[in-house]
């Protein structure tokens, strides 16, 4: 019972505690998750943003360097050469070129340019020698076919605003750089050519290499650049490069951000792993997850120790309860009123019961102590029977042939009575032959007390079939007659009556004697016997009244009323029971 107790506790405990715990972190997991996937998305795009500044920023100084180029004079004169043979326009493109070296020098670009390179429609080629090891001011045939052939020149619209590509170098065609050619406005045949190794995007993107995953695209949405340069399956990944929203990789799922730069022909991305195995998301999982073991230990514990509170009254309860079932020992335990809980009413409860069944078993001893006394008595009263009830039939009859009519019916009266003593007093009569055995003794006791009293029977007939325990009336009636009636020297008369109410039927012996006072009357109701040896059985009014109450209950047997030289009244108080065979 009690392992059977504790252990539901414990288990019950032990689930509530996994259940709130499991919801709570499978919630917090997921809050979390969608939290650190939002703040990643935003660090990503922050990412974005400040990598595609750099990145227009470093661009900017191309146009920079252009505009420089396009408003310096020198530049200008060597541009407007026809004839590289004349010596003063040797000089000028000499000239020309120190400039251009100077401007690149001092650029940030310095260490990202490939070729630097002015043109025109007649030849004249100058480029910059800060990238070169030789000095190249030359009309150089090849380089300028790739110049004129150059696909930025269909890209030049009608204002000759700069514009740029992503495309193979015109040094080497396996090499991608950033393309930039701005026309020369003050001579429409000159051209500004600059190519940027892509490396100046490439150094942008490195300081995110641990903590993002970014990829730029030229126009024609392919990948020319990514960092980490392992990101998986790239080429699966473009299709679906178009739109911003999510990808899916390898079962990873994939937050997608990107900024265009159209002016320069490329779009700069940002991808985000949000899958709930993430990085960041799986740490938290397993926080969690070490949180959610740590609150299941404690709750098995705390469990454990509250189980083992409850389940300890309880314990010393039922072993008490076990003692009263074994050994039938109904002592007082203290111990089971230790708790200060619902347990301890319990133990209280049933200490109060044990006293209650204690009180209940002294009574019980005390009246079946009485009912031996009571027993005794009747035996001590008692004579031969058989004998006794021959002589009486013998005297009977000899009354009878000699025709003495009042002793043959004193006789007869005597031998009824003495007939019913010696079966017992235990048993239940009718009324009626309760009254009758009143009426036997009352005709004896007449002759004794000649003209003394007068004995009325005023039981209604509507009564004689209730039952009643044998030998009440008798000792009721003689108690009037021997101390009611006679100790006054005068006639009296004995009343008896009967009426009922709802459950209970009462019947009034009631005499016009001596009377009692007060004390008397508390003296005869707290008294334990009333013997009289001048009384036919022995049995005084209070046995009577113990004896009503062994066979009814204790809200049953006598009730006394008197008043000296006035009346006593004696009321037996018996609940209805009807006789239904007669």
């Amino acid at each position: 019972m009690k392992q059977s107790i504790k252990i539901k506790i414990v288990f019950m405990i032990s689930i509530c505690i996994f259940a709130f715990s499991f919801v709570s972190n499978f919630v917090l997991s997921g809050l979390l998750g969608n939290i650190i996937s939002e703040k990643t998305d935003q660090i990503n795009k922050q990412y974005l943003n400040v990598i595609s500044k750099q990145i227009n920023d470093y661009f900017k100084e191309i146009s920079s360097l252009g505009i420089i180029c396009l408003c310096d004079d020198t530049i200008n004169q060597a541009l407007a050469l026809k004839d590289m043979q004349v010596p003063s326009s040797r000089s000028k493109a000499l000239a020309a070129q120190e400039k251009m070296n100077a401007y690149l020098s001092s650029s940030i670009l310095s260490p990202y340019v490939v070729r630097f390179i002015i043109y025109n429609e007649e030849s004249i080629l100058v480029e910059s020698t800060s990238i070169r090891s030789i000095s190249t001011i030359l009309r150089n045939i090849t380089v300028k076919e790739k110049l004129t052939q150059l696909p930025l020149h269909e890209k030049l619209t009608e204002n000759n605003q700069p514009v740029y590509q992503v495309m193979e170098s015109i040094s080497d065609d396996r090499t991608k750089v950033l393309a930039y050619l701005c026309p020369v406005t003050k001579n429409p045949d000159g051209f500004i050519y600059i190519e940027v190794s892509l490396d100046i995007i490439k150094d942008q993107l490195e300081p995110y290499r641990a903590v993002s995953n970014l990829f730029v695209k030229d126009e024609e949405n392919k990948v020319f650049l990514a960092t980490p340069d392992t990101f998986p399956s790239l080429a699966g990944m473009e299709a679906g490069w178009d739109s911003q929203g999510e990808i899916k990789e390898n079962g990873s799922l994939y937050k997608i951000n990107k900024n265009q730069l159209s002016q320069y022909g490329m779009t700069v991305y940002s991808l985000g792993e949000t899958t709930l195995l993430a990085a960041d998301n799986l740490y938290v999982f397993y926080l969690l997850c070490v949180i959610l073991l740590t609150i299941l230990c404690v709750g098995w514990v705390v469990a454990h120790f509250l189980s083992k509170r409850i389940t300890k009254p309880i314990e010393i309860l039922n072993r008490h309860i076990r003692t009263i079932e074994t050994t039938n020992d109904f002592s007082y335990n203290p111990a089971i009123e230790q708790a200060k809980d619902e347990i301890g009413e319990i133990g209280k409860s049933v200490n109060h019961m044990v006293m209650h069944i204690n009180h209940l078993l002294k009574q019980q001893d005390e009246m079946y102590e009485q009912r031996r006394v009571i027993e005794l008595e009747l035996l001590r009263n008692q004579v031969n029977p058989h004998f006794l009830y021959n002589t009486l039939d013998s005297i009977h009859w000899m009354a009878v042939i000699q025709n003495s009519n009042n002793i043959a019916k004193t006789i007869k009266a005597l031998e009824n009575l003495l007939r019913n003593l010696a079966k017992g007093a235990d048993d239940k009569i009718s009324l009626k032959e309760e009254l009758s055995l009143a009426d036997d003794y009352v005709h004896i006791q007449s002759i004794r007390y000649v003209e003394s009293f007068d004995y009325l029977n005023k039981v209604d007939e509507k009564f004689l079939n209730y039952k009643i325990a044998k030998f009440v009336l008798q000792p009721i009636v003689e108690n009037a007659i021997l101390h009611g009636i006679v100790p006054t020297g005068s006639f009296g008369t004995i009343t008896v009556s009967a009426r009922e109410d709802e459950n209970n039927l009462y019947i009034d012996v009631e005499d016009n004697g001596a009377g009692m006072e007060e004390g008397e009357l508390l003296e005869l109701r707290s008294s334990l016997v009333n013997t009289d040896k001048n009384s036919l059985s022995g049995i005084g009014v209070t046995n009577v009244d113990s004896r009503l109450k062994l066979i009814y209950g204790e809200d049953y047997g006598l009730l006394y009323e008197s008043k000296k030289d006035s009346f006593t009244r004696v009321t037996i108080k018996i609940p209805k029971e009807e006789i239904t065979d007669v």
